[in-house]
């Protein structure tokens, strides 16, 4: 900051008093300059890393729907084997009963 007058004559204390008031006011407009930036590049990251995270959890719930569908067809040929062994082990005692 620079203050300049008309003729040579030092300041008055109330008019030093009013340039430091001033001078402090630019710190703290450069200091919440500096800071909205910071918090416009977090917020930038921040939205940056939200977008991977739902990329990430839609993979994930396809995965996991793959993932149910082939537990259910294995649940399926595995309930198809039991019957199946059912069906074998009653056709023996039945073929062992009337061998009898």
């Amino acid at each position: 900051m620079i203050v300049t007058r008309s003729e040579v004559r030092p300041f008055q204390q109330d008019e030093l008093d009013l340039m430091k008031g001033f001078a402090d006011q630019a710190v703290i407009a450069i200091e919440n300059a500096r800071l909205v930036s910071e918090l416009r590049e977090s917020y930038r990251v921040v939205q940056e890393q939200a977008g991977k995270l739902e990329t990430q959890s839609q993979e994930l719930v396809k995965l996991n729907q793959q993932l149910e569908q082939r537990v259910a067809d294995q649940v399926g040929a595995a309930s198809n084997i039991c019957a199946a062994v059912s069906g074998i082990a009653l056709s023996v005692r039945l073929l062992s009963a009337y061998s009898r």
